[in-house]
């Protein structure tokens, strides 16, 4: 895994879209 600064933002947009889409499926269970 290539670490990244935790600050660097498209790391914390990449972040926040994934936890959003895990909320998504789990709703949908």
């Amino acid at each position: 895994m290539i670490k990244i600064s935790a600050y660097d933002p498209l790391l914390v947009l990449a972040t926040n879209e994934v936890k959003n889409d895990l909320k998504i499926i789990l709703n949908d269970i």
